[in-house]
């Protein structure tokens, strides 16, 4: 009998405190809720902010679609152009093809991929690999000289 009731009870205390770890600890349980509800609440408030945002914007674009002078105002205040200024655009030197090779590169190029063989650039790994094996190679040479 004595048995039997500590059977009963440390059942019930395990039944009790997987009930209690399941509604509180649990992925579902009620503190996970409430962490759920006030990111639920921070989202909300951010996404009412992108919206106001996103009216004063519209209304500010649809106000720079219809009037010169808001597109010159604007002008005015964000690249800081006076009513009389004047805007001067310079073409582009046309890139000259260099005959200069490169020795190395991090990456293979994909716009050197389809030129001839000669020009090839290997990888930056090959040189790293060389340069260890030689001064490995001439480290071990100085140590069995000076033996």
């Amino acid at each position: 009998m004595n048995n039997l009731k500590r059977l009963q009870i440390v059942s019930s205390l395990i039944f009790i405190l997987g009930l209690v770890y399941f509604s509180l600890l649990s992925t579902s349980g009620i503190l996970v809720r409430m962490e759920m509800k006030e990111k639920l609440e921070s989202l909300k408030i951010e996404i009412e902010k992108i919206e106001a945002e996103n009216q004063t914007l519209e209304a500010k674009r649809k106000l720079l679609k219809n009037e010169k002078f808001a597109v010159q105002m604007e002008a005015r205040k964000h690249y800081l152009l006076s009513k009389n200024s004047n805007i001067l655009k310079f073409k582009e030197a046309a890139n000259k093809k260099s005959e200069d090779f490169l020795l190395a590169s991090r990456e293979n190029l994909p716009s050197l991929k389809n030129k001839s063989s000669k020009n090839h650039i290997p990888p930056i790994y090959i040189f790293r690999f060389f340069f260890v094996v030689c001064a490995v190679s001439l480290s071990i040479g100085v140590f069995i000289k000076l033996k």
